[in-house]
């Protein structure tokens, strides 16, 4: 089979099917075709080739698969046999290649080439066919060179385009000379000229003479050298930003400066309609102490109408109390972030607020930036809360039952005065200690006990009984919890006295059992004489009736007397909580 039946056949590139090479597309940039249909010509030039390290993947022999070569495989450069016949012939394949495919075209011909047509397929060299190595390597070098430069140029212009097209800044692409190489609409604009009038003129004279001129002109030859410059200047009351970029060509050299234009100013009324818009007072104080900017919110806390009234005066005549020199930042270098201060109205009215200062740079201007809310609310908020705690501590002080504050594992948070008193402690010893450093073990144990049963069950009441110097005390104690934030819980004990009461009970409960026996003593004995005596002598017992009757009279009234001491006992159980016998419930 000739090579040209088995190119036309496979289309293969070595091993590799073209069917795989339609996934590739990415440019081969040492890969060269060869389309010729002398075969001897062609092998012979493609060992050239690979010798000289190029890969030569395939040699086409017609037109038609040259261009199915160019649209699959994308490689740096067709070598083309210009003299070669056919529909389409070799020129018209470089046409096809180069405008369709934008692939570098190298003409091999005979010396029959028709200049005329040949030059309209813009081809990147010519090659005898009498080629030797040396003249190969050179032109196919010469061209591949050529097509990079192009590319590199292709890209500049691109990122150029880009770079001009750049809204709301001005750019000016300078070279070496100073020259305006390249300007945009917005730059030019701001010298009233067109692009096209201001190319190639010096950019020494676009800008005025002065300290600007002179800056500008250092910072060229610092940008020349490899260096990013920004000058920054204020012309008829207009923040300019100048900004150079040293911009290299592809070996690394800086060949020109890119010089963007940034008209600050024009950011300024931006920048306060953002601060207006802030839902906090912000207030811009120079270095010299006077205000420059006040927002919206700040002059509705100030119950202002306009910033014209405010504006240019002294921060410590129209905003804060200060005296003069007596700065709290620029004077005293304090530093405020969310401190307590004092914000001066329109009539004099001092306003709490909370604020933080910054140094900051506005537009090549140092200033101070200050930030403020009304903590008006908080503090009167605060100013209830403390009243509240001082008239719960108040009445908590002024009473005479013992009320403890405690944490769930015992710590005490607080007592009250009749507490302290009655156990013989002072403040400072007992809060933050925990019960069983200072209470005796059994009344301890009985408070830990009550404490579980509260953690449990809720409020409830108890009565405790402990030991003190010997003797008994009862307390009648009423444990709740009570919320101290971040689901932590704290325990509320207010507990009283009841040891006279409990006694009370103790002893009426036994004067009650002695009073039941000395009734029945009594009575029975009585009731024993009267039968004797009526038995023995009628006459007698007629006669003593009187006197047992008015010592029966005297049994009733105690019996009487017994019932409502009865009640009274229930109604110290029902009310204080005590209990039947003295004992522990």
């Amino acid at each position: 089979m000739s090579l040209t039946r088995s190119l036309h056949s496979t289309l293969s590139i070595g091993q590799i099917p073209l069917s795989s090479l339609q996934e590739n597309g990415s440019v081969a940039h040492n890969q060269i075709v060869v389309v010729d249909d002398d075969v001897e010509d062609a092998g012979r030039l493609r060992d050239i080739l690979v010798a000289s390290g190029y890969e030569v993947p395939v040699i086409a022999a017609r037109g038609a698969e040259a261009a199915e070569l160019a649209e699959h495989l994308d490689p740096a450069l067709f070598i083309i046999n210009a003299d070669m016949a056919g529909d389409p012939d070799g020129i018209q394949i470089a046409q096809t290649v180069g405008t369709r495919y934008q692939i570098p075209v190298v003409f091999l011909s005979g010396g029959g080439i028709d200049i005329g047509r040949a030059a309209s397929a813009n081809p990147y060299g010519y090659i005898p066919r009498t080629f030797d190595q040396d003249a190969v390597r050179i032109v196919v070098a010469f061209a591949l060179n050529k097509r990079r430069e192009e590319r590199i140029a292709e890209e500049h212009g691109k990122n150029q385009a880009t770079l001009l097209n750049t809204p709301s800044v001005g750019i000016v692409l300078i070279d070496r000379t100073y020259a305006v190489r390249a300007i945009n609409r917005e730059a030019a604009g701001r010298a009233h000229r067109s692009p096209d009038d201001l190319i190639g003129t010096s950019i020494r004279d676009l800008i005025e003479e002065g300290a600007f001129s002179d800056a500008l002109s250092r910072a060229l030859e610092e940008c020349f050298s490899g260096k990013s410059i920004t000058l920054k200047v204020e012309r008829d009351g207009q923040w300019i930003e100048n900004t150079l970029y040293p911009v290299r060509d592809s070996s690394g050299n800086v060949a020109e400066v890119a010089l963007y234009v940034h008209n600050l100013s024009d950011l300024r009324p931006k920048y306060y309609e953002l601060f207006d818009a802030l839902p906090f007072g912000v207030v811009l104080v120079g270095r010299d102490k006077r205000i420059i900017f006040v927002n919206r919110e700040a002059l509705n806390l100030m119950k202002q109408t306009s910033s014209d009234e405010l504006i240019g005066k002294k921060c410590y005549s129209a905003l804060c109390p200060a005296d003069t020199n007596r700065c709290p930042i620029l004077d005293q270098h304090q530093h405020l972030d969310r401190s307590e201060r004092i914000l001066v109205d329109r009539f004099g009215e001092h306003i709490p607020i909370l604020k933080s200062v910054r140094h900051f740079t506005f537009f090549d201007q140092p200033v101070l930036i200050e930030s403020f809310i009304d903590y008006s609310d908080y503090k009167e908020a605060e100013r209830r809360v403390r009243e509240s705690e001082e008239k719960y501590r108040t009445l908590a002080e002024s009473s005479d039952d013992i009320i403890l504050i405690a944490s769930v594992h015992g710590e005490v948070l607080y007592l009250n005065s009749a507490g302290l008193e009655h156990f013989g402690k002072t403040y400072e010893e007992i809060v933050g200690c925990n019960l069983n450093t200072f209470f005796s073990d059994d009344l301890t144990s009985h408070l830990m006990e009550d404490i579980h049963l509260v953690q449990k069950n809720g409020p409830s009441d108890f009565l405790t009984r402990t030991s003190k110097g010997g003797e008994s005390c009862w307390y009648d104690l009423h444990i709740r919890p009570v919320p101290l934030g971040d689901g932590e819980n704290a325990l509320l004990a207010v507990a009283r006295d009841v040891t006279i009461y409990q006694e009370s009970v103790i002893a009426l409960e036994k004067n009650l059992e002695r009073l039941a026996i000395l009734n029945d003593e009594v009575r029975n004995p009585l009731q024993m004489i009267l039968g004797t005596v009526l038995m023995n002598d009628p006459e007698l017992a007629e006669k003593i009736q009187p006197f047992i009757s008015e010592i029966d009279d005297i049994v009733k009234r105690l019996d009487q007397g017994w019932l409502e001491s009865i009640k009274v006992h229930e109604m110290l159980k029902k009310h204080y909580g005590l209990f039947e016998g003295g004992g522990d419930q």
